[in-house]
């Protein structure tokens, strides 16, 4: 249905906004180093520096020329290497995506069947089995093919089930696209449409009883919504809900939704009466639109707009969902725990359920039955014709999205990144955990462990598990085990010790977390230990698993003696925050870049960590590469003299093959080494969102990526591609 969150507790207006549309970032988040150049920067004028000479260039050397700062490390190892200028004999798949969109939506999950379930993630919507957790996934295409898909977050989804049966998906953009497509074959396009320019994002979605017509809004100054007639697959009504008059840049407002697409262009002061959900009625052309003292019926054939508005008072109401029971009967909810009974558009009824915000009002047909959530987790039902309580039960996190199957089976979308399965059909009634997920912020790092799992750390402080096999979530922890930290205390980094089966966690506090194995992730080895007035933003033991080294925004290196109680050997200033580094095979030697693009070597002992010069690592052989200025790999850059653009890259462990991961929510396969300017590759789409890290599984038969706050893991299949030239050769002999 669409992406709008209401306010949980509460009555107050502005911290409906913060949650609903994000005016204000959250107090803290994953360690952002183009934030912290920014500030460099700020700090560097505020001082009265000479901004033309100041070192590097602090941002990432002085782009405006041909300053390339990392060449000073990049010189030619000292063996033959072999380049391979062909495109890769491999290609890449999706084979599945852990994640689930939900803080920041309403309404995005449905029952396709009685075991099968559609929900959205990043830039894909995905039809998941519930039996063998298969997925059937509509977007992530290699990017070249002709096949229309998402190329930013799906913002709103709905799902019609007729004879013909149909899913419609929205996104962000300038005209936000909206596609219509078949559950059947996610290739099949019904329609594409969009939404007029200056509506920014698809917020909500919803079709009409006979799957002719599709409704939708935005977040356009005049809180319009918008009517498709999916015959002529044409925009068949459009009606501004309030008028603002508004002195807008058009030409700022456009460049900025360009240059990011998530952000959410609202001026809060001049306009705050927001449309929030829309449903139609069952057997009439009527529809209800409820928002910010917002409650309105209209005639979309007649293309006639009514109003119901609240009166206003010291505590203004949030009209935050809707549903028809019939085609007389209309149910309101808002943020004062009550819900409203409209007949025939005039209001018989208000009743009081609760003391926090309701969530979610939906009415199943085959059930007779209503189902109600509120911001105190809690799930109530109810009979539609005396409106009386039936039964209720609690869950452990706000309930956001809901269905009911033909069994009587309750899907519901959880504010932690949850879903979960109530078997309400049953006496037992237990609850089934079907996907667990990030759910706020973003993913900030993935560890990979031997033979079949992947670890992840977020901003939500949660500590995630999987099985590359089953696809289940075998685990999860908490990065907070201490009640001296603060409550937004978030993990940035995360690396696992083969040899001894630790979990290290960096943590945005200081601290390193060390936890007994994968089965253990809330069980700590010592007491968290302090190694930085700063935050610890990355870290990786050796090979051999004898220490773990850090870097943090302090601009230190922090080596840890693993065999001696992870006590402190040694700690050194850097002259620039490390980013990224890589082991030697031997763990004595590592390279890493900077906050300011320079390439830098570093010997590694006990009781010292000095620079090196590159003239002396020239033989020095790196098992894994993922140091983007290593001179094998210099060709992804294409020869640009800015390679901020791509964020990070991943050498395979047995193969000749790279991937690198870019800020245009690509990735890129090419042959490995990859030296020559413009190398052929092949590049895929899935994410939306900066590529953040890439991991080859042990053989590399798969490969695990995630992005900046799209709130998903993506397991690739890498498959081996028929070799053409062969085949042309024995087909001329």
């Amino acid at each position: 249905m669409g992406c709008s969150s209401i306010l949980e507790r509460g009555h107050k207006l502005d911290e409906f906004f913060l949650e609903a549309f994000g005016f204000q970032k959250k107090a803290q988040t994953g360690v952002n180093i183009d934030d912290l150049k920014q500030t460099k920067t700020s700090e560097f004028l505020a001082a009265k520096g000479n901004l033309i000479f100041r070192e590097e260039i602090m941002d990432h050397g002085d782009e405006s020329g041909d300053i390339k700062p990392w060449l000073e490390g990049m010189l030619s190892p000292d063996m033959p290497l072999e380049e391979d200028l062909s495109l890769p004999n491999y290609s890449l798949k999706i084979e599945h995506v852990w994640g689930f969109r939900i803080e920041d939506c309403r309404k995005n999950l449905f029952f396709l069947s009685k075991d099968q379930i559609l929900y959205s993630c990043s830039s894909m919507c995905i039809i998941q089995n519930l039996d063998d957790f298969s997925q059937t996934l509509f977007g992530g295409f290699p990017l070249g093919e002709d096949k229309e898909c998402h190329d930013k977050d799906i913002t709103a989804i709905a799902y019609l089930k007729k004879d013909v049966s149909m899913i419609a998906t929205g996104q962000p953009g300038i005209n936000p696209k909206i596609l219509v497509w078949s559950p059947v074959d996610p290739e099949v396009i019904y329609a594409k449409l969009e939404q007029p320019k200056g509506s920014k994002i698809v917020s909500f979605l919803n079709f009409d009883h006979t799957g002719r017509y599709l409704g939708s809004f935005g977040q356009d100054e005049n809180n319009s919504f918008y009517i498709f007639d999916l015959k002529t697959k044409s925009l068949y009504w459009e009606e501004r809900t309030s008028e603002v008059n508004m002195n807008i840049n058009e030409n700022k407002e456009e460049k900025e939704i360009e240059e990011n697409p998530d952000k959410l262009l609202f001026n809060q002061e001049n306009n705050n009466e927001y449309l929030l959900e829309m449903c139609f009625n069952p057997s009439e052309c009527e529809l209800c639109l409820v928002g910010v003292e917002k409650i309105m019926f209209a005639n979309y054939k007649n293309q006639q707009l009514f109003e119901k508005v609240n009166k206003k008072g010291s505590i203004r109401k949030i009209y935050t969902t809707c549903c028809y029971v019939n085609k007389k009967i209309c149910l309101v909810g808002n943020n004062q725990g009550k819900f409203y009974v409209f007949e025939n558009r005039e209001r018989k009824l208000s009743k009081k359920i609760s003391s926090g915000t309701i969530q979610n009002i939906t009415y199943k047909k085959h059930t007779k039955n209503i189902y109600i959530s509120d911001s105190f987790c809690k799930v109530m039902i109810y009979d539609p014709k005396t409106f009386d309580l039936l039964d209720y039960f609690m869950m452990s996190s706000v309930v956001k999205s809901l269905d009911v199957n033909m069994n009587n089976n309750i899907i519901m979308g959880l504010k932690n990144g949850e879903i979960v399965m109530k078997y309400y059909g049953t006496n037992t009634k237990h609850v089934q955990s079907i996907i667990k997920a990030h759910s706020s912020g973003s993913i900030n790092d993935i560890a990979y462990i031997p033979e079949k799992k992947v670890i992840s750390i977020g901003d939500d402080g949660k500590l995630l598990l999987f099985n590359l096999l089953s696809k289940k979530c075998e685990s999860s922890g908490n990065v907070n085990l201490s009640s001296n930290y603060l409550e937004h205390t978030i993990g940035n980094c995360i690396s696992y010790n083969e040899t001894k089966e630790h979990i290290a966690l960096g943590l945005s506090n200081g601290f390193i977390s060390l936890r007994k194995d994968p089965k253990h992730l809330d069980v700590q080895i010592i007491s968290d230990i302090k190694v930085s007035e700063g935050s610890v933003i990355t870290l990786k033991f050796t090979d051999y698993g004898d220490f773990l080294l850090c870097s943090t925004t302090k601009e230190e290196l922090i080596l840890l003696d693993t065999n001696n109680n992870y006590n402190i050997s040694i700690k050194v200033d850097t002259n620039g925050i490390i980013c990224q580094f890589d082991w030697d095979r031997d763990g004595k030697f590592i390279q890493a870049i900077n906050d300011r693009n320079k390439y830098k070597f570093y010997e590694i002992e006990k009781d010292i960590i000095k620079l090196k010069d590159p003239n002396d690592m020239v033989t020095v052989e790196w098992p894994k590469i993922t140091c983007k200025f290593n001179y094998t790999v210099q060709g992804i850059f294409q020869g640009s003299t800015n390679p901020e653009y791509i964020n990070c890259v991943s050498k395979a462990n047995t193969k000749n093959l790279i991937c690198a991961g870019d800020d245009h929510y690509l990735l890129h396969l090419c042959n490995y080494p990859c030296v020559s300017d413009n190398p052929k590759k092949k590049k895929y789409r899935g994410h939306s969102g900066k590529i953040k890290k890439i991991i080859w599984n042990f053989d590399d038969s798969k490969l695990i990526t995630i992005a900046q706050n799209d709130k998903s893991i993506i397991l690739w299949n890498l498959e081996e591609d028929i070799n053409t030239k062969n085949v042309e050769q024995e087909i001329k002999l």
